[in-house]
This record gives C-alpha cells, structure tokens and sequence, in this order.
C-alpha cells in the first residue's frame, strides 16, 4: 500500500497578516501595562489607555474584511496566548533571582490581571464583533463607520465595568473606580470616533485590494466555536 501524503494550503492575504500581527500585538501591549493607574489630564486613565483603543479598531475592520468567525478565532488566540504568558511570567517569579529589578512585584499581580482581563476580552470582543456583523447583513454592507462604532460603545462599556471591578475592587474606593470607569469610557470613545474615518477609509482600500466583500450570513454566532 502507498503512502499517501495530504498536504494543505491555506492563503492568508498580506493585509490579513498585517491586521492579525497588529491586534495580537495590541493587545498584549495594553495587558503588559494595564495595571498602572495613570493620571491624563488629571483624570484617572489605566495604564494600556494609550494603546487599548486600537484593538477595537483592529477588531471592527478584521471582522468587516475577515468574517465573524475569523474574529472570533483571533479573540480565542489572544485569550490562549495571554494565559500562556501570565502562566510562564508567574512560574518564573518562583525562581531565585539575584537581581530582581521590581519583577516579582509587577508580575505577582498577573493571575488576577489576566482572569478579569480574559473575562472582559470574552464578553466584550465577541458582543462587539456580532453587532458589526449581523448589522452588515441588516444594512446590506452600507455605514461600516456607524455600526462600528455602535458596536464599540457597546463592547467599551462591557470592557470597562467588567474589568475595573474584576481587577481593582478593594484597592481604591468605590467612588474612585466608577469615575475611572467613566473616564476609560469617554477616551475610548472619543478615540473610536475620531478613529473610525481611517478605518473606515482603511476598510474600503483592502475590499478593493482583495476583490471581495464578505458576509456573515448562516454563521452560528456561539463564541465557543472555533
């Protein structure tokens, strides 16, 4: 009998490379520096702010050029990766250091980081993405600038409360986290909507690039499958 070989192709367009590169880099950018409580403008803003937005952006467009299910795929490795990371950094600190440089104390906090960090990029990243979608299908392809950012106040909103009070109750007081939840929630999306035109723009020149325009239609929306 004779070996047979199965060989498989699979095409990822430059464009999507890029996009995916980027939304996985974001992402770890923002959670590496999401604990600090900074101070922008004299409002209280967490540390990953200046970078954060950008992974919603980064979501929208992949999942208007890419499908819901690629999406959903990328979401999953960003919470597999993650954990990979807090597991590895975590273990690590166990180790005898001679020099420690303020690791064990940034990174003894990751555990907790990442569970609420994982819980809020699972339910706000999937909500988000699913109204870009089914709107796409509703609105026949048209106002990608309005559905993401409906879809975006909604995902930020998730984002923000799950996060802050996951992460921070019982560090500050109550009054505290509400007002920084409120001052994440402004920033995010004053950047989305000052944002969206370029994605928007960004959007359009990758169908033309690619010579498609996906949908969504008969896609089974549960965020468990891969």
């Amino acid at each position: 009998m004779e070996n047979v070989i199965k060989t498989y192709s699979f095409k990822f367009s430059p464009y999507q490379i890029l996009l995916t590169t980027l939304f996985l880099a974001t992402n770890f950018t923002y959670f590496t520096m999401a604990p600090r409580i900074l101070l922008i403008f004299g409002f209280p803003q967490p540390g990953g702010i200046l970078v954060f937005p950008f992974t919603f952006l980064l979501s929208d467009v992949i999942t208007e050029n890419y499908t819901y299910k690629y999406a959903r795929f990328l979401i999953w490795c960003v919470i597999i990766t993650l954990g990979f990371f807090t597991l590895g950094t975590w273990v690590s600190m166990y180790v005898p250091a001679k020099l420690d440089y303020g690791y064990a104390a940034v990174f003894d906090h990751y555990p907790r980081l990442y569970f609420s960090i994982a819980i809020a990029t699972f339910a706000a990243f999937f909500v988000n993405n699913m109204i870009v979608s089914k709107l796409k299908i509703r609105w026949e392809g048209k106002l990608f600038w309005w559905r993401a950012i409906l879809a975006t106040a909604v995902g930020h909103a998730i984002f923000s409360i799950v996060w802050v009070l996951m992460y921070h109750v019982g560090e500050v007081d109550v009054h505290y986290l509400w007002k920084m939840i409120l001052c994440m929630y402004v920033w995010k999306i004053s950047f989305e909507i000052a944002g969206t035109p370029f994605a928007n723009a960004l959007s359009k020149y990758i169908k033309k690039r690619e010579g498609f325009d996906v949908y969504d239609k008969d896609t089974n929306y549960n965020p468990f499958l891969m």
